[in-house]
């Protein structure tokens, strides 16, 4: 894959930090689909996350592409894309990809910022904009619905229903910020342990892996892996996790 250069529609942004990523999410936890999007449309309306296109390209081929061994021209669904960046990244880097979110702000203005690419409004626990077993990976970064109580019906919904829409040998990646400590905080979003990714995963019956790297949990569920403890070099955690037993 080429490597990318910086383009007029990143160059000045502020680099991606995980951290302020985590800080900065939308604090409440609404529940159904017209609550979800509301909360974000004065969000996206600001401006919504800053990237820089090659910061951004690295961390995906390092921790996502290579670590999954994905293919150029797979077929890829993004949930919560948000106003497209990341879309337009993962077609920049070969892959087939569309994008959807809850959010109608964030479709219109994504749709705007990249009009070569497809987006669609959609809501990851309701009809999905593909054909049942059609995707080779569906991907989500920061998803609101994951970033609290992952026993709850929301969160186990969407991954049931992505399910439906993979391949046999497909792949539903999560990435999503955390620190791992378990703060669980009144209006703020939950930094989840590794233990409850590996729960959640757990009731599907799929192969999964759980890891963790510098701030982000990355996770896989399906793709004929073996299943993952989060842990040490099958998890890619840098230790700190393996040390403190989350």
């Amino acid at each position: 894959m080429a490597s990318p250069t910086d383009n007029s529609c990143d160059a000045g942004n502020r680099t991606w930090n995980t951290t302020r990523k985590a800080s900065n999410t939308v604090s409440t936890a609404p529940s159904g689909a017209t609550a979800r999007s509301s909360v974000y449309d004065a969000f996206y309306t600001r401006g919504g996350w800053k990237y820089r296109l090659p910061r951004e390209w690295w961390w995906h081929w390092r921790n996502v592409v290579r670590r999954f061994k994905l293919k150029r021209g797979m077929g890829m669904l993004e949930i919560a894309c948000g106003m497209g960046f990341h879309t337009d990244l993962f077609c920049r880097m070969g892959f087939d990809c569309s994008g959807m979110d809850i959010c109608e702000t964030a479709v219109r203005l994504a749709r705007e910022r990249y009009p070569n690419r497809t987006f669609h409004q959609a809501d990851a626990t309701g009809a999905l904009p593909a054909t049942a077993h059609s995707l080779d990976v569906v991907i989500t970064r920061g998803c609101s619905l994951y970033h609290y109580d992952l026993s709850a019906p929301g969160p186990v919904a969407a991954t049931e229903n992505i399910l439906g829409y993979l391949k046999p040998g497909g792949r539903f990646i999560l990435i999503i910020a955390s620190d791992l400590s378990g703060d669980r905080r009144p209006g703020q979003i939950w930094q989840n342990r590794l233990v409850d990714y590996r729960e959640h995963f757990a009731r599907f019956g799929q192969p999964f892996t759980v890891g963790w790297r510098k701030g982000m949990v990355i996770c896989s569920l399906g793709g004929g892996g073996r299943r993952s403890l989060g842990r040490g070099r099958a998890g890619f955690s840098d230790g700190s996790a393996h040390r403190a037993g989350l």
